[in-house]
Order: C-alpha cells, then structure tokens, then sequence
C-alpha cells in the first residue's frame, strides 16, 4: 500500500501529503521485520531497494518504464543523439503529475524548435492542463534547468533574436516587425526567488517591443542574465522595483528578461487579453 501510495503520488493521482509520515511509524527492532539485527536490516534494505526500483516515471513523454529503461525506448534513434539529459523534480516541490509534465515537455519542444540550433525529432505535444499556478512552478523550474543544461553543454539559452538590446534607431523593421502584431501584451510572474508577483505591460509598435512605464521589475536578479539586459536595467529608472521610463528593446524575449530579471521566453511569458500567449503567433 505504501509502495502504491508513492506510485499515485508521482503520477500525480494522489498528493505526497497522502502518504507523509507512513515510514515514521515504522519499528525498525520489530520482529515482524526479522528475528534477528541481521535479518531487519534486510528487510530494510530490501523496501529501500523496492522504491529505488519503483518505476515512478520520467518526465520524457509520461514513461511508466521508469529512468532506468527509458533512454534505452529510443535506442532506434541513437545516431541522432549522444547524450541523455534527465530532468527530474526540485527541491521540495512536487507539482510533477500529467498537465504539468505535458506543459514542459510542450515548451522544451517549442523552445527547442525556435531556437534552430538543434534537430528536433520531436513531432508534436500538447500544451496540458496545467493550472496558472502549476504553470508558474513549470517556467521558474524550466529557468534553473537551462541554466543547469547550459553548465553540460546544452544551451537553450540563447534565442538568435535575443542577442541585442538595439536602440530604435537600430531596429531593422523589416524583419519580423508582423510576428506579434500591434497592440498591448501582458506578463504577469510570481518570482520565488524574490518572494514577490510582477506584473508588466508591453506595447508592440511596428516591431518595437516597449516595456512601458509603471511596470513591475524584479530587481532581483537570477541566473543567465545578459550582459546587455543588464546593463538595460541599470540604465532605466527602477524604484523599489517600479518601472519609471519606457524601455524599448528587439525581441519579446528581451523584454521578459528586463522585466524578470532572468533567462525567460518572452513568447510563452507576454499574454494576450485572453490570456493566450504571444507564441501564437509565431510560425
């Protein structure tokens, strides 16, 4: 029962508070565990194994054959791969269950696929049934993970269209100023590692993305900032993490890193008034 328990709770059918505490009871001198030391400390060691074993599922396409079988479920495709990264839960959060895992393994894709650096052999996923909140701790865990996977090797840092911030005179509008038509989008983000919620609005002009005044800043910064984001935000006016100047910049991307003060994509963090992100309009 424990063992199904802990299953439920991985697959996301069950909460991890259903079956807190169930081992503290556990007596470990017994001797319904064995007669003697020798004999409970195998017991013991077997019901570690027996969970250490559990095939709990990976986050790679909602695999039931566990971590240690499921990079071998793709072996057909081992001359397109050399490495296996495995991104497992953080910290103390458990928010794994099926929308969750739909929704990352969607933004990986879609992040993959935009940024062009990579043959995606991915065909196609669904964005889940994440909630707002599950959706927050899916984006500040896929934050820390391409910082991870940036240290391996692997970037998905980098989008090509985030690699300046262009003054707008700069700004060639010939190019992609109709992804994101005209008009105003919103980014709204609890930003744990500083304990507050931002809120900012964006104003989309002729392929101008301009954070506009009276926005919300964390002035906290995470890892893989910019250098050139950061310097942006050390030239805007920030007091006590309001915005006081419009602040112009190439890429929506750009903007939700000046507005979060980390790594983002811009085109999964600005929304439309329906709530719809902006990656909707990319082709």
């Amino acid at each position: 029962m424990v063992f199904q328990n802990i299953e439920n709770s991985a697959n996301g059918s069950e909460s991890e508070d259903d079956f807190k505490g169930l081992f503290d009871d556990i007596d470990v001198n017994s001797n319904k565990l064995g007669a003697t030391v020798a004999k409970r400390n195998d017991k013991l060691v077997k019901l570690l194994d027996g969970i250490g074993e559990m095939k709990l599922g990976d986050f790679q396409e909602k695999s039931k054959n566990g971590l240690k079988n499921r990079p071998t479920s793709h072996e057909d495709k081992n001359d397109k791969w050399t490495y296996c990264f495995v991104l497992t839960q953080f910290k103390e959060r458990t928010f794994f269950n099926d929308g969750t895992i739909q929704y990352l393994e969607d933004s990986l894709n879609k992040r993959i696929t935009n940024l062009g650096f990579y043959e995606n052999t991915t065909k196609q996923t669904t964005t889940g049934t994440a909630n707002t909140s599950d959706e927050e701790d899916c984006n500040e865990y896929l934050d820390e993970a391409y910082q991870m996977l940036d240290a391996l090797g692997l970037d998905l840092i980098t989008f090509r269209d985030d690699e300046a911030v262009e003054e707008e005179a700069d700004i060639d509008t010939d190019e992609k100023t109709d992804v994101v038509p005209d008009g105003t989008y919103y980014l709204k983000r609890k930003i744990k590692r500083a304990n507050i919620t931002i809120k900012a609005t964006m104003q989309v002009t002729g392929g101008k993305y301009i954070v506009l005044k009276g926005s919300m800043v964390c002035e906290n910064e995470g890892p893989g900032l910019a250098d050139n984001i950061i310097e942006a935000r050390k030239a805007a006016t920030i007091v006590n993490g309001k915005l006081y100047n419009d602040v112009t910049f190439s890429s929506p991307s750009a903007a939700s890193q000046f507005v979060i003060g980390a790594a983002s994509n811009g085109w999964t963090n600005w929304k439309c008034d329906d709530g719809s992100a902006i990656d909707k309009f990319r082709n």
